[in-house]
């Protein structure tokens, strides 16, 4: 599912930065393995497809890769700027407003990645992002649906879908798109956690985004007693695994 604009504007207001310290970890990880496997950024022109807020975009540019980062939102590409500039980044950084299917690829890059994005949510999409290099590739999704005992009470409550995978494709399914092109690839698959506090509003809004990537509208007295059972004193922790 692709969501709007207003949508990803609203999550970047609190959404992680690069500095993040779990987010860091994370990223921190998968560069190196990438490095393990051969991938040099240095001096590499790199498509970062969903940037978001550059929690990866960032890194790759603070190691002097040329960095086009793209993404619909115009919040999260403002958090990006934000950063970048502050780091004096601007000479290898370069952002555009744009979704996937409709940003013109003018040229191939050294590398492209994508990281945890449902601008990646279909065949079409990978297609693309092949297309979009002439060397390598870097995909970071999911491998299992994450656990969240907050989103879980939330989901159940108000009936919702089976779990979500966060938008993109899963693993699993994008290297079996790319075992039936005959392509090949290396890969690793790795656990992460990390935990969240609110107060009572910015839970209230959180659930909020999280029925929206459902299509569903808050009922507001299951979302208070939901977080009322999460709530020690005066503050909500919400863990993922």
């Amino acid at each position: 599912m692709e969501f709007n604009h207003s949508f990803w504007d609203t999550m970047a207001e609190r959404y992680p930065h690069y500095d993040d310290p779990a987010m860091q970890k994370d990223v921190q990880r998968v560069l190196a393995w990438a490095k393990s496997q051969g991938l040099d950024f240095n001096g590499r022109s790199l498509l970062d497809i969903g940037c978001g807020t550059g929690t990866v975009s960032i890194p790759l540019a603070l190691e002097k890769a040329r960095v086009t980062a793209i993404d619909l939102s115009r919040g999260m590409l403002d958090a990006l700027k934000s950063d970048a500039e502050a780091l004096k980044l601007r000479a290898y950084l370069t952002s555009y407003q744009s979704d996937w299917e409709s940003f013109p690829l003018t040229q191939t890059f050294d590398i492209v990645l994508a990281s945890m994005t449902p601008a990646i949510s279909q065949e079409s999409h990978i297609d693309k992002m092949l297309s979009a290099t002439h060397a390598m590739g870097l995909y970071v999704g999911w491998g299992r649906y994450k656990t969240n005992a907050f989103l879980e009470a939330l989901m159940q409550a108000h009936d919702a879908p089976e779990k979500m995978s966060g938008g993109c494709i899963k693993v699993a399914d994008f290297m079996h798109y790319l075992d039936t092109k005959e392509l090949t690839y290396s890969y690793e698959f790795f656990t992460t956690a990390w935990e969240e506090t609110y107060t009572y509003d910015e839970a209230k809004t959180y659930a909020a985004e999280q029925l929206a990537r459902k299509n569903l509208s808050p009922d507001e007295r299951k979302v208070d007693a939901i977080i009322r059972d999460f709530m020690h004193e005066e503050t909500v922790k919400i863990e993922t695994q």
